[in-house]
């Protein structure tokens, strides 16, 4: 059967900004450079749990991916956030987002396992529209907004 989510009105400018703090250092270990550009008060009806799951796979696949001393972007808005980590190679999207499909199988890290897998299917339980872009050097995930 189905989990049964519950919905309720969010303030994820507030969780978003809580969650990086408690990455933050692990992006200045790894010497990569990270950018914000934040809307305050950006409020959305959604779960709470399962969108700071989103944000949290996609830290830690952005962490994970990133070149050494890269950049990531963050960006959140009223119509959608974004994450985007400078990368060494392009990066085959279709691939990516098959379950445990991860271009190096032995660097496990915690809690990122499944990655871009589970953020497509989070998003679409909370019915958020889930993009990947790929271009030279870069790869962004794109979580927009129900208008």
């Amino acid at each position: 059967g189905h989990a049964v989510i519950s919905f309720s009105v969010v303030d994820v400018s507030k969780v978003m900004k809580k969650e990086l703090k408690k990455w933050e250092t692990r992006f200045k270990e790894k010497e990569i450079e990270l950018n914000i550009e934040f809307e305050k008060g950006i409020l959305i009806e959604t779960n709470q749990e399962v969108f700071i799951t989103v944000v949290r796979n996609l830290l830690g696949n952005a962490l994970k991916f990133c070149s050494k001393k890269g950049v990531v972007n963050v960006v959140l808005n009223k119509k959608y956030f974004s994450v985007e980590n400078s990368y060494g190679k392009k990066v085959d999207i279709k691939k990516i987002t098959q379950a445990f499909y991860q271009e190096d199988r032995y660097e496990k890290n915690e809690g990122v396992g499944m990655g871009l897998c589970l953020v497509m299917k989070a998003s679409k339980a909370l019915g958020l529209g889930c993009q990947f872009k790929s271009t030279k050097g870069k790869f962004e995930v794109t979580i927009s907004f129900p208008k």
